[in-house]
């Protein structure tokens, strides 16, 4: 309903504080919890996991355009 109406880009902008506002507790709750050294420990893991991620989400969204039959235009 919000995005029909004229006051959509002045609601988006009073909720993005408050969104900043959540991400960073977030953030921060999560680096309170996880200790450095398990990080460390476990960085081949971590990287392997955010390189499985990337490649994976390459690969499922390359053939979307294509198969929409849209090409994907610059911003």
């Amino acid at each position: 309903m919000l995005s029909a109406t004229d006051q959509q880009e002045h609601c988006l902008a009073q909720l993005e504080h408050l969104k900043q506002f959540f991400l960073s507790l977030f953030v921060s709750s999560i680096g309170l919890v996880i200790s450095p050294t398990f990080l460390a420990q476990h960085l081949r893991v971590l990287a392997g996991g955010l390189l499985l991620t990337i490649a994976c989400k390459t690969v499922l969204a390359r053939p979307a355009p294509l198969l929409l039959r849209s090409l994907p235009e610059p911003a």
